[in-house]
């Protein structure tokens, strides 16, 4: 593996380049959460680290793309609609009440 593959997985998991070594030559299992979020940063496949139910969403490149959808978000687009979610989430439980 070359070194700027290294670079990358160390960054993107955290461990040490020992532990990721080891990885590759097999003396040590690869979590199962660690290599979910390595498959979501190599391929952007939303579905590798959140479920089946997230097939056809993708992130590529900062865009955030969802199968209905041709262009992809940005973040600044997505965060007030789950803001929104929270604010309707709150005024239905006090309307329970």
């Amino acid at each position: 593996m070359r070194l700027l593959e290294h670079v990358l997985k160390t960054f993107v998991t955290g461990e040490p380049l020992k532990v990721i070594k080891k990885w590759k030559k097999g003396t040590k299992p690869i979590p199962e959460s660690t290599a979910r979020l390595l498959r979501l940063y190599l391929t952007g496949n939303a579905s590798a680290l959140l479920g089946d139910e997230w097939k056809g969403y993708r992130f590529v490149g900062n865009l955030f793309y969802v199968p209905e959808w041709r262009n992809g978000f940005k973040l600044h687009e997505i965060r007030p609609c789950f803001g929104n979610v929270s604010r309707f989430g709150a005024c239905s439980r006090k309307l329970r009440c």
